[in-house]
């Protein structure tokens, strides 16, 4: 059941739920009040025939109501890894959820009714990718991820409907993943996986890292519990890295970004969207 904060897709556009309910519009559906990420196409502002249903963060108009029915489906992960990438077509086309995990069923099928055959080739495709691209699949969770993903090295999730927790359940199963690319996405519920962004960036800063820089745009929905969090997570992370530059920068029309730079002075860049830090700067002057 879809609540306020989900991310959707309609027509191939993103948006955020911000109302479920009944309008007496359509008596007997699901009303959904999203505002889009392109505001452009909103048609109101939260409010109908005089009855206000919510608010919008982005403008006057940059809000609709849409039937339940009018929605994409959401994906896994892994639901969109077999769909991107899977040889086999009956797999490939299935409809159904299809992999919560290799080793016991595929959603809420036996593996049995596909055939061992089946699966050890699509795990034998996994095993052989370093790079995947998963850009506007509509993948909203995380799900456990098959160890046949292990050498997965570059990961584009860019545009999808993820949620910061979600996301980072995703990136700490994959433990040789280096470059992360999740633009498009707007993060929310950051307080419910602060443990999960703790260890990913201790984790990351123990790989020969030599500098990390917050990039941050001035601009965005989501600074405060972004801001909350680095605000609780710096001293952690300077304490076991005490040699490495930890820098921040605040520009305007730029994307978000968190920038590693390594030993061999390669620079793994994860990007993020939407993200205002007024205060960050100065947190982190006298965060050590």
């Amino acid at each position: 059941m879809l609540v306020p904060g989900d991310r959707v897709a309609v027509d191939g556009f993103l948006a955020t739920v911000r109302f479920v309910g009944e309008i007496p519009n359509w008596p007997n559906e699901t009303a959904i009040g999203i505002e889009w990420d392109v505001p452009e196409r909103g048609k109101n502002d939260g409010s109908l025939n005089g009855t206000r249903y919510f608010s919008t963060l982005h403008g006057a108009k940059s809000a609709s109501f849409v039937k339940l029915s009018k929605l994409q489906p959401r994906r896994s992960f892994m639901d969109a890894m077999v769909h991107q990438y899977a040889s086999d077509e009956s797999l490939a086309n299935e409809s159904a959820s299809l992999v919560d995990h290799f080793d016991l069923t595929i959603g809420t099928k036996k593996v049995e009714s596909y055939g061992f055959e089946k699966l050890s080739r699509l795990q034998a495709d996994f095993r052989n990718l370093e790079t995947a691209t998963l850009e506007r699949l509509n993948v909203a969770f995380s799900s456990p991820i098959d160890s046949s993903l292990h050498n997965l090295q570059v990961l584009d999730l860019g545009f999808n409907l993820l949620d910061w927790p979600n996301l980072m359940q995703i990136v700490l199963q994959l433990p040789n993943l280096h470059t992360l690319k999740a633009n498009g996405n707007r993060w929310t519920r950051y307080e419910s996986c602060e443990p999960c962004l703790s260890i990913k960036f201790s984790m990351s800063l123990s790989k020969g890292v030599k500098e990390l820089r917050f990039i941050l745009s001035q601009t965005g929905e989501t600074s405060r519990p972004l801001r909350s969090f680095l605000v609780k997570q710096y001293k952690t992370i300077k304490n076991a890295n005490p040699d490495i530059p930890i820098l921040i920068r605040e520009c305007s029309n730029v994307s978000p970004a968190v920038v590693m730079r390594v030993a061999n002075g390669r620079e793994i860049r994860k990007e993020l969207t939407s993200l205002s830090e007024p205060e960050i700067s100065e947190v982190l002057k006298g965060g050590s």
